[in-house]
C-alpha cells in the first residue's frame, strides 16, 4: 500500500515537471523567435537627416561651380586664357607668370607655384626666413615654404585667398590688383633680403653662384631686379 502511494506521488511530480517545463520552454522559444520591433519615428528621422545632408552637399557643389565659373570669366576679362584641369583647378598665365586657382565655396585660393628653391642647410637660410616673415606681415599674398626634398631643398611659393561672388562689383579690377600684388611681394622680398645682408647682393639671390653648393635656384626666371 505504501509503495503504491509513493508511486502515485512520483508520477504526479513527474507530470507537473513535464507540463510546466514544456510551457516554460515554449515561452522562451516564442521570445527568441519574436521579430524585433522597428522604431518608425527613428527611421524617418534618419532618412530626413540623410536627405538634408545630401541637399547641403549639392548646394555646396553648386556654389563652388558658380565661383569657378565666375573666376573663369574674370580671368578671361583680364586677358588670360584659363584652362580647367583635374578636380576643377584653374590654370592661367598673367604677365608671363603661371598661376593656379582652386575654388572652394565662395573662396578662391590663388597660387604662384614654386618659383625658387633654397637649401635648408644653407648658412643664409635664417636670413631668408627673416625676410619672408617681414614681407608677409604687410602683403596680401604670402610667401610660403614647401617641405624640403631628399636633398634638403625647400620650395618657395606665394598664395592668397579671395572671396568671390558673381554679384560683387568690379571683380575684374579686384582680381587684377591681387595678381599684381604677387609681383610686388617678390620685389619687397628682394629688397628685404638686401637689407638683411647689409645692402650687399647675397649669394642667396644669385642662382648661378658657385661659392655655395646650397642656394636659391630659379625655376623659370631670375627674381625681379
Amino acid at each position: 500500500m505504501e509503495w503504491s502511494v509513493y508511486l502515485v506521488i512520483a508520477l504526479g511530480v513527474f507530470c507537473m515537471h513535464i507540463i510546466f517545463g514544456w510551457g516554460s520552454s515554449d515561452k522562451k522559444q516564442e521570445e527568441h523567435t519574436e521579430p524585433p520591433q522597428l522604431d518608425l519615428s527613428q527611421v524617418e528621422e534618419e532618412i530626413s537627416q540623410a536627405e538634408e545632408e545630401m541637399s547641403q552637399e549639392q548646394e555646396l557643389l553648386q556654389v563652388e561651380q558658380e565661383t569657378r565659373d565666375t573666376m573663369l570669366q574674370i580671368v578671361r576679362d583680364i586677358g588670360c586664357q584659363p584652362v580647367v584641369g583635374e578636380e576643377g583647378v584653374i590654370s592661367a598665365t598673367f604677365q608671363r607668370e603661371h598661376f593656379m586657382i582652386d575654388c572652394h565655396g565662395r573662396c578662391a585660393k590663388i597660387y604662384d607655384p614654386i618659383w625658387s628653391f633654397v637649401c635648408i642647410r644653407s648658412k643664409e637660410f635664417p636670413l631668408l626666413c627673416n625676410a619672408i616673415n617681414e614681407v608677409n606681415m604687410y602683403s596680401l599674398p604670402s610667401i610660403i615654404y614647401v617641405y624640403p626634398d631628399e636633398n634638403g631643398m625647400v620650395g618657395l611659393s606665394t598664395c592668397t585667398t579671395l572671396y568671390i561672388h558673381p554679384e560683387c562689383p568690379d571683380n575684374e579690377v579686384y582680381v587684377r590688383g591681387v595678381l599684381e600684388a604677387f609681383f610686388d611681394i617678390k620685389d619687397d622680398f628682394r629688397d628685404e633680403l638686401l637689407k638683411q645682408f647689409g645692402l650687399q647682393t647675397p649669394e642667396l639671390l644669385d642662382p648661378h653662384s658657385e661659392e655655395h653648393s646650397c642656394h636659391i635656384q630659379e625655376i623659370r626666371h631670375q627674381m625681379p631686379s
